[in-house]
């Protein structure tokens, strides 16, 4: 999905965000999973590597300086505008994370990253605590 992104052409982009907010579909758009792989530096104070899921260290020290890291950061700054131009239309923004490998870190980084993406420090506390309870019921 996140490949997609990157390659949309800005105009569909739009059209498809529009859709979106029209129909009051929500996007969680996980940042933080996705920047643990292109910005690891970031992440390596959380947690040891000992505590680090064997995965995830691994790749931490084979990718760091590969295309492979420089491809991921390039999707993870796309995924950002994608969450900006999201929230500058009027959709939903919910904070979510899948980060498995720093249990109890993620959503603190997801909150700082939709920050970064051009979200309010305001709205972002609301995409994790007031949005999802409206969305949800």
């Amino acid at each position: 999905m996140l490949e997609g992104w990157v390659s949309l052409p800005r105009a569909a982009e739009r059209a498809l965000l529009d859709s979106m907010v029209a129909r009051g579909v929500w996007l969680e758009p996980t940042l933080a999973i996705e920047d643990i792989y292109a910005h690891p530096e970031r992440y390596r104070a959380h947690a040891g590597e000992a505590q680090l899921g064997t995965s995830v260290a691994e790749w931490w020290s084979l990718g760091a300086g590969t295309a492979a890291q420089r491809r991921r950061q390039a999707v993870t700054a796309r995924l950002r505008e994608v969450v900006r131009h999201f929230h500058a239309a009027g959709g939903v923004v919910l904070a979510g994370t899948d980060l498995a490998p720093l249990p109890g870190f993620g959503l603190t980084d997801e909150l700082a990253l939709l920050v970064e993406a051009g979200l309010s420090p305001a709205a972002a506390l609301r995409a994790a605590t007031l949005d999802p309870a409206r969305v949800f019921g």
